[in-house]
């Protein structure tokens, strides 16, 4: 009786060997698309040069950014920020206090003076930049945000704020 297949049985392996070859084969679909998509966020990374000018465009918007954010007016400086605008004040700190700059992918280029509760966040570039009218956004970057380029160039962005502000005697480094 081992050898006598039914038509019961018959159809019990066929059923079986059809909804393994759908799994299979939807297994091999899945990891298609995973391989495709891997493979393209690989090519994003590696975009390792910026189109020509991005690099120029972005050190004059931190410049120009930096100095009309930070105003020197004697032993003070007044941080203009776009939310002045919606506010009426804006934030003053005196030349002494220190400062620490942080460039990361997350905030882009940020300047914090003092520490503790009473620290003054003030973000140069990057997501953290409240743009209320439009006048002051940064130009195109022309890669992908995470693409190397683009980390690259917030690397270099970084100093040139420590330079500016060390350039300018605006305040001193913590």
């Amino acid at each position: 009786m081992l050898g006598k297949l039914t038509t019961k049985s018959a159809r019990r392996w066929m059923v079986a060997l059809i909804v393994a070859l759908v799994v299979a084969e939807g297994g091999l679909v899945l990891y298609a698309r995973w391989r495709s998509a891997v493979e393209e966020h690989q090519a994003v990374l590696a975009t390792t040069r910026l189109p020509d000018g991005v690099e120029a465009a972005w050190r004059a918007y931190v410049l120009k950014r930096l100095a009309s954010t930070l105003v020197v007016q004697g032993n003070q400086i007044r941080i203009a920020q776009a939310t002045d605008k919606l506010t009426g004040q804006s934030t003053v700190v005196s030349t002494s206090t220190p400062f620490e700059v942080n460039c990361d992918g997350v905030l882009g280029g940020t300047i914090t003076f003092g520490s503790g509760d009473d620290a003054v966040f003030v973000p140069i570039f990057g997501p953290a930049v409240i743009y209320l009218d439009g006048s002051d956004k940064p130009p195109p970057l022309g890669v992908d945000p995470s693409s190397t380029a683009a980390t690259s160039l917030n690397q270099q962005l970084c100093p040139l704020i420590s330079d500016y502000m060390q350039r300018t005697g605006v305040a001193r480094s913590q």
